[in-house]
């Protein structure tokens, strides 16, 4: 179950969507349907880091508490493919905070794409292309240059399709 909070937030959604897919459409302007499609558009990435959070933070917890591995467990409790339970966990994982063994929290791996991503500016294929970029990079590129490049491809993931990124 649900903790209290959490439980409440996601009743709100359910309510908020519930109107939202009440609204006659028809009635609705060209211009208005596409800042729709737009706000929809930046909801449902936002969700998409919810859901990537929530691979993640399964993944780190222990097999034993899970009943099984975490992947496996997420694709049946959710009836998906464990092949896309663990997509999300993949592309989920450089974008969440993580902490020390000490317990001492530290940045996301890219956190630049990490902020754009919680903004709900970048969609799943964004995050790959730039994830892509950095894995194709030689090992001897400075941690500077890494860094630049990573920023610099997140900024420009704001305004670019994923297709116009990877060119």
């Amino acid at each position: 179950m649900l903790s209290n909070n959490a439980s409440g937030v996601a009743e709100r959604i359910d309510a908020a969507l519930d109107e939202l897919s009440g609204v006659d459409l028809t009635a609705v302007s060209v211009t208005e349907l596409l800042r729709l499609a737009e706000r929809c558009e930046r909801l449902l990435r936002r969700q998409r880091v919810v859901c990537g959070d929530i691979a993640v933070q399964l993944g780190r917890r222990d097999v034993a508490d899970l009943g099984g591995r975490p992947h496996k467990v997420l694709a049946d409790w959710l009836r998906i493919s464990p092949a896309e339970a663990r997509r999300r966990a993949t592309v989920a994982e450089p974008l969440a905070g993580r902490t020390t063994l000490t317990g001492e929290p530290l940045p996301p791996r890219q956190p630049a794409t990490a902020q754009a991503w919680r903004e709900g500016e970048l969609d799943v294929e964004h995050v790959r292309v730039i994830a892509r970029f950095l894995a194709e990079l030689p090992i001897a590129v400075p941690r500077e240059d890494r860094d630049g490049a990573e920023a610099f491809l997140a900024e420009h993931a704001r305004s670019l399709r994923p297709d116009q990124l990877a060119r």
